[in-house]
């Protein structure tokens, strides 16, 4: 896992996180800092309302990291 830098104007200095596995992403997503960052990043997005990017979202891959 690596960090980049994220560009989200309704949340400045977010990282973003790159996995080299499915694993190495269950692992980081059952961390508590990073569920808490998650949430928060994710409340703040959902607060400021629809996103144009919306298409390039994967419920499936979200699905499937958090069933192992």
């Amino acid at each position: 896992m690596h960090t980049v830098e994220a560009r989200y104007r309704i949340r400045p200095g977010v990282l973003g996180l790159h996995f080299t596995s499915i694993r190495s992403a269950h692992d980081a997503l059952t961390h508590p800092g990073i569920i808490k960052a998650a949430r928060k990043l994710n409340l703040d997005l959902m607060r400021k309302g629809p996103a144009l990017n919306w298409k390039t979202h994967c419920p499936d891959l979200v699905e499937r990291v958090l069933s192992i």
